[in-house]
């Protein structure tokens, strides 16, 4: 799994290679879930 930084604005990249694996283009939404307190989701 690719590591990735957050931005200044808390901003996170989805890797092009993933985003295509799960069909999501720009634009498109996604559902972002909080885990365990510490564990981030997120699904399309």
């Amino acid at each position: 799994m690719p590591v990735v930084k957050t931005s200044a604005k808390g901003q996170v990249v989805i890797p092009a290679e993933l985003r295509e694996r799960i069909g999501l283009r720009p634009g498109g939404k996604v559902l972002v879930t909080l885990v365990d307190a510490r564990k981030v989701v997120i699904e399309p």
